[in-house]
């Protein structure tokens, strides 16, 4: 963690007030941008661009746009003065308070303006330092990135595939290795595929699928190939996935071209993105086309009838879905385990081994050490570890066939056994309970019998005698 030293002044409301009275003449940087109004750009606004800045306050500048997560860091007001003089004359400031303040605000007016607006930039809220101290804290496998205090390079550099000059040719390892991670370090539980907002957005136009360490999305009635997409998919990689589909040979375009009633409604929000019109949608589907990613097979996907009833008002040929047994597994899914259950409920073990086949057959096409989370070797040592290693890899999977077979029929042998025995007793209870149910007829009988009888005579004998001497004393 950073330990800032205590600081020398304090940037609030009454420093900004003092500076203002004891510079109320401008001071010279300021004096010299607006004599030079065509080298330092000075807006209407108040901005001024860092680019014309000479060092050591590009630098500064710069720094400030960074701290604050402004959304266009070519730029800086003029209320940044005073902080860059502080920093490029080595004043310790605040930056704690600055930080943390600047923060709360920059989330509240997030949080305020997401709610009456279409379309909202968030501001980077993890803040410069905040990130820095991530990535020196935490590893990166994917991306061959550890940093340790020996680096020459400061840490807000941070790794050369992140550049704006070339994140396009890394982008599954950044949003794999990077974002992931970054995620679970922050908010301590996995990255979701989808916004939650995002997702709810997307069910009026389309799914999306979640495969094991990629995902894809398919619009009701396009044609278009998905795009193999990152585990993760921002908002606006959404609705750009989304325009591109739209864009091709699709519903909306046959509607398009026959000037019958659109498809889908616009605006259409994609989370914190919009896609205003579809005019707009074109125009974003270029800049997903030009990260050349990877694509997978389009099917008529269609299982609400969207894009079927769209065509059906404007009588026009219908679009019509189709079943995929493979495909449909994975609609929704954050994990590959998801997919599994899921198939072990619906299919039996025939339909099991034609997913694993169907399946096995899609991901061949695709580059899978480019989309692994994990560290993979080089792509030629790869082809050649697998060619070494066919044979072997035949055989044990002959072997491991064998194996999951002779189980099964274990397993089979011994549920079989044991249905046997559990009716073998179910028999013998029921012979011992209908022997116990004769045996209480039985005597439930000889009792009632019992009780109907006519009672027997009982013969009483009179004794006649009479004794002598009673006799006598009578």
């Amino acid at each position: 963690m950073y330990h800032l030293p205590k600081p020398e002044k304090v940037y609030n409301k009454a420093f900004l007030e003092k500076f203002s009275n004891e510079n109320e003449v401008e001071s010279e940087p300021i004096r010299d941008w607006r004599q030079n109004l065509a080298k330092h750009k000075h807006e209407s606004s108040g901005k001024y661009s860092v680019a014309s800045l000479a060092s050591p306050y590009c630098y500064a500048g710069i720094m400030m746009c960074r701290l604050w997560g402004l959304h266009d860091y070519a730029v800086f007001s003029i209320e940044m003065v005073p902080l860059m003089e502080a920093a490029v004359n080595s004043v310790i400031m605040d930056w704690a308070t600055i930080l943390l303040d600047k923060l709360a605000t920059a989330v509240m007016d997030f949080r305020n303006k997401t709610v009456i607006t279409e379309r909202k930039f968030p501001p980077f809220y993890y803040s410069a330092y905040i990130l820095d101290t991530l990535c020196f804290n935490s590893e990166f496998p994917v991306l061959d990135w550890r940093w340790t205090p020996q680096d020459p390079t400061a840490i807000h550099i941070y790794h050369q595939k992140l550049w704006k000059t070339s994140y396009k040719d890394h982008l599954y390892q950044i949003c794999n290795g990077f974002m992931v991670p970054i995620y679970y370090s922050i908010f301590d539980k996995p990255i979701p595929k989808i916004s939650y907002q995002a997702s709810v957005d997307l069910t009026t136009v389309g799914s999306w699928f979640g495969e094991e360490n990629f995902t894809y999305v398919r619009v009701f009635g396009s044609q278009a190939n998905p795009h193999v997409l990152p585990l993760y998919i921002s908002d606006k990689m959404l609705a750009r996935e989304i325009a591109y589909q739209i864009s091709a040979e699709s519903t909306t375009q046959m509607l398009k071209k026959e000037k019958k009633k659109g498809w889908p409604s616009f605006p259409l929000r994609c989370g914190l993105y919009t896609l205003h019109d579809l005019k707009h949608a074109e125009k974003e589907a270029t800049k997903i086309q030009s990260l050349t990613l990877e694509t997978i097979p389009n099917r008529p996907f269609d299982p609400k009838k969207v894009a079927y009833n769209a065509l059906e008002q404007a009588k026009l040929s219908k679009f019509e879905h189709k079943e995929d047994m493979c495909d449909d597994l994975f609609i929704a899914t954050e994990s590959i385990g998801q997919a599994r259950n899921l198939a072990k409920i619906k299919y039996n073990d025939e339909g099991l081994t034609e997913i694993n086949r169907l399946r096995e057959q899609r991901l061949q096409t695709l580059p899978l050490d480019l989309l692994a989370t994990t560290p993979t070797t080089s792509s030629s040592e790869s082809v050649r570890q697998q060619e070494k290693e066919i044979p072997v890899t035949i055989k044990d999977h002959k072997k491991e066939q064998a194996q999951k077979q002779r189980k099964e029929q274990e397993e089979r042998q011994r549920i079989e056994d044991e249905e046997k025995q559990r009716k073998e007793k179910e028999e013998q209870l029921k012979e011992e309970h209908e022997k116990q149910h004769k045996r209480e007829q039985k005597k439930e009988k000889e009792v009632s019998q019992s009780q109907t009888e006519t009672p027997a005579t009982i013969d009483v004998k009179v004794d006649t005698h009479i004794d002598p001497k009673l006799l006598q004393e009578w």
